[in-house]
């Protein structure tokens, strides 16, 4: 049912504009004609399904830009807004808001919260390892992440105990969970070549990165039984779970070191209407430091409660002196101190985007992110230039870690050198916490010379 929505929908927003622009002229910009679109200049190296369907700049002979990004998403099939707004800033969360939740989850539900900011300074070489110009960038970012797989067992035995489970089985299995924060630099390099038929142009980004605060869980099987009666329940679980060094503290806290890639290749034909391009985003590893925890358990477990003879013996006082090693020996947990590695949340995207006439351009891809998106993502956006300096659109997605998202964007461009580009992937979350489940904000900042 939700695929035919998206398609209808899809359907509904794209064939007008493909009806217009079947009424429009030659697409091709000439000097003597109005134009606000063009696949002449360098593309962006990172994918941002809002932005993405625009070059770097609107003016080719500009060889500088310097800018500031910045972003944020929160995003969930299952966990609306304000269950999520709560839960990242430790508030109190009511009956009513769990029942919100709970009527949605699904068998594997997914969570994230990204939040980025970037300054970058970019340059066009006449020359960069072939005698082609080149496009050299210098990225500085900073940022955090976290990202989840739950069930919905685990949701309900977090939020409502286990009373609900009476003679039944909890499934936590294939639960995982990844969160750190970063400091990146990025340098970048793309380079054109023309071919027979357009113009082909390939980029790639070699980063470093500074990582903190890291913690990642993986829990391969898990199962938790409670007795009908509630007299017992055992447990089975297979897990490891990682903590970066935790005497680690400071501002200039270093838990790790890491290394990314970023690629990109776009085909651009030589009418000048379309454009293909393909990205790949944080490819790479983070190696956390020898201080790193390490906790890994393959067990079970029988608990029948803890017995109490007299509240006033203190003689029974030692039942409740648990202590960390108690508890990982009682639970068959091992742990040690030990150097890990964790794989970024790498990203694939294919995008295609076309000129339909001087005001409207359109394009649509597919994104995919293995390691946390329950499908990829599909989106379609029509873009209309109102004026030579301001464009707007919309974005219609489904998939990645949520479901419908209604997006809008907007460029400005002020002298063909100042440019802003603000946009939400979906703008439903920001008049409806309550009924949405993700939400993002995004805003660019440049100036070309």
């Amino acid at each position: 049912m939700y695929y035919k929505n998206f398609i209808l929908l899809s359907a509904c927003l794209l064939i007008p504009v493909f009806m217009y622009a079947q009424q429009g002229e030659d697409t091709v910009a000439t000097k003597d004609t109005y134009h606000s679109f063009s696949f002449n200049d360098w593309n962006e190296l990172t994918f941002n399904s809002l932005f993405t369907l625009f070059p770097q700049s609107d003016n080719d002979s500009l060889k500088r830009s310097f800018g500031v990004n910045g972003g944020s998403v929160i995003s969930s099939n299952a966990l609306n807004l304000s269950f999520s707004v709560a839960a990242l800033n430790n508030e109190f969360i009511d009956t009513d808001l769990k029942n919100s939740v709970s009527e949605d989850l699904s068998a594997m539900n997914v969570f994230e919260y990204n939040t980025e900011a970037e300054i970058y300074y970019r340059f066009v070489a006449e020359r960069f390892i072939t005698a082609s110009p080149a496009l050299l960038s210098f990225t500085l970012r900073a940022g955090s992440i976290q990202q989840s797989h739950f069930t919905e067992d685990l949701f309900n035995l977090a939020f409502y105990g286990n009373a609900g489970f009476a003679g039944t089985t909890a499934d936590i299995s294939a639960t995982k969970g990844l969160l750190y924060d970063y400091r990146q630099l990025r340098f970048g390099a793309q380079q054109k070549f023309s071919g027979k038929s357009g113009t082909w142009e390939a980029g790639l980004g070699a980063s470093v990165l500074l990582a903190k605060n890291g913690s990642a869980i993986k829990v391969n099987e898990g199962t938790v039984f409670t007795e009908e009666n509630g007299e017992f329940i055992d447990a089975v679980y297979d897990f490891e779970y990682m903590q970066s060094d935790t005497g680690n503290k400071g501002t200039l806290q270093v838990d790790g070191f890491g290394a990314a890639a970023d690629l990109l290749l776009a085909y651009m034909p030589a009418h000048g209407k379309s454009r293909w391009t393909f990205h790949a985003n944080d490819l790479g590893l983070i190696f956390w430091n020898k201080h790193t925890n390490l906790y890994k358990a393959d067990s079970s477990i029988h608990f029948e409660g803890i017995e109490l003879s007299d509240f006033n013996n203190d003689g029974d006082a030692f039942l409740f002196e648990f202590n960390i090693d108690t508890l990982l020996k009682r639970t068959g947990t091992s742990s040690e101190v030990v150097a890990q590695s964790t794989a970024l949340p790498a990203r694939f995207a294919l995008t295609y985007s076309r000129i339909l006439t001087e005001r409207w351009l359109a394009g649509g891809g597919v994104a995919y992110r293995p390691s946390i998106d329950r499908i990829p993502l599909i989106y379609v956006q029509p873009v209309y230039a109102f004026a030579q300096w301001f464009n707007a659109g919309v974005l219609l997605s489904y998939g990645g870690t949520a479901e419908f998202q209604l997006g809008v964007m907007g460029r400005f461009t002020l002298n063909n050198r100042y440019r802003i580009q603000v946009g939400s992937g979906n703008v439903l979350g920001v008049f409806l916490p309550g009924e949405s489940t993700s939400t993002s904000l995004f805003l660019q900042a440049s100036v070309s010379f």
